[in-house]
């Protein structure tokens, strides 16, 4: 259990605005099902810039679809770029943070009020594609874990915060994580449910 001590420190760490502005940062790059590219190269830079490891890499589809637990696709894709940040070392413990950047298509551009990629607050709620589902969640997470990072606290064991694509259709940004080897005692999806 952490102290309380240890965690008034990667509280007052945390920078609340910062990660308000990175989940607007996220939405605002169109990340569409199999167009998730970009958003993950800023993904990438922010956890460098905050001192995180990076593992970036493309998944070998050709290879995944041929498993046979593959969890399939819905929408064909060329590529399946994905992110991990890793914070502390091989220990007693670790935790898996997972957030997807793929977004469902836009549909009815006459029913947005604005544009699903302005990422806009509006009475203190951030809007624009993905912001709930979870262009959002995912931005706490890294937070989180830049946080810790700035804290200096000492981890027991190792923070592994995944950026995954294909949650929209089938799975396979973390059915690929799993495959190259990121387990963890625990993992938390940053996705909300009511």
């Amino acid at each position: 259990m952490i102290g309380e001590r240890a965690e008034t420190q990667a509280l007052k760490a945390l920078d609340t605005d910062a990660c308000i502005r990175l989940a607007q940062d996220l939405i605002r790059v169109p990340s569409v099902t199999g167009n998730e590219r970009a958003v993950q190269d800023l993904v990438a830079l922010f956890l460098e810039e905050s001192g995180l490891e990076v593992d970036r890499f493309e998944a070998d589809l050709s290879r995944l679809k041929a498993h046979p637990r593959f969890p399939g696709m819905e929408v064909e894709r060329t590529e399946a770029v994905l992110v991990a940040g890793l914070l502390g070392q091989k220990g007693e413990r670790s935790l898996i943070l997972n957030g997807h950047v793929d977004v469902v298509p836009v549909g009815d551009r006459q029913a947005w009020h604005a544009s699903p990629w302005s990422a806009h607050i509006q009475a203190g709620r951030l809007y624009g594609r993905g912001a709930c589902d979870m262009k959002a969640g995912l931005a706490v997470g890294i937070s989180a874990a830049a946080a810790l990072k700035k804290s200096g606290l000492p981890l027991r064991g190792r923070l592994i915060l995944q950026s995954v694509v294909g949650e929209e259709d089938g799975g396979i940004g973390s059915f690929a994580m799993a495959d190259r080897g990121y387990r963890a005692d625990a993992a938390y999806v940053l996705e909300p449910t009511r």
